[in-house]
């Protein structure tokens, strides 16, 4: 089941939140050219607190769909929440769109992996950005995950753009 996220999500999506960079910098690690980026880049979920995911989440309690900028989905397994999606909208006054999808998170855990339920929660919270007359949807898909690269491809998500980074 999809649904979206309460503060009691909290504790849980903090968890997967480090779970997701413990993950991320391990697949950095495995990549030669990669290993510094890993020590200096990535997000460091320990700098924000299981109160500040549940503040984030508690934003969204008794407001519609229609009036957030940003949205919380978890997926459950027979009431246990197993993965979280977390996407928000974009303003920009650069881009010839001025507002954009931004799917900034997503994690399932490791044992429900390969079941759905990635899909599920990206094709929720397309109907949400839908819903907000969203055009485009966007993500960053870090270089060595190749996984995800895939299900996005799938999805029918096109790689658009190449970012580089150098250590000097």
């Amino acid at each position: 089941m999809i649904r979206r996220a309460e503060a009691k999500d909290a504790k849980i999506v903090h968890v997967f939140n480090i779970n997701l960079q413990k993950e991320m910098a391990s697949l950095f690690k495995k990549t030669p050219d990669l290993k510094q980026f890993a020590k200096t880049q990535l997000i460091n979920p320990k700098t924000y607190s299981v109160s500040d995911v549940k503040e984030w989440i508690s934003g969204m309690h008794g407001k519609s769909d229609e009036s957030l900028d940003n949205m919380w989905y978890v997926a459950e397994f027979e009431g246990t929440v197993i993965g979280f999606i977390y996407g928000e909208i974009i303003q920009s006054k650069t881009s010839i769109v001025n507002r954009t999808g931004h799917l900034d998170a997503l994690y399932i855990a490791k044992s429900y992996r390969k079941n759905g339920y990635a899909t599920k929660l990206i094709n929720e919270i397309m109907q949400w950005f839908k819903l907000k007359k969203i055009k485009y949807i966007d993500i960053s898909v870090d270089f060595p995950n190749k996984k995800v690269q895939n299900l996005y491809e799938k999805l029918g998500f096109v790689k658009t753009t190449y970012i580089y980074n150098k250590k000097i």
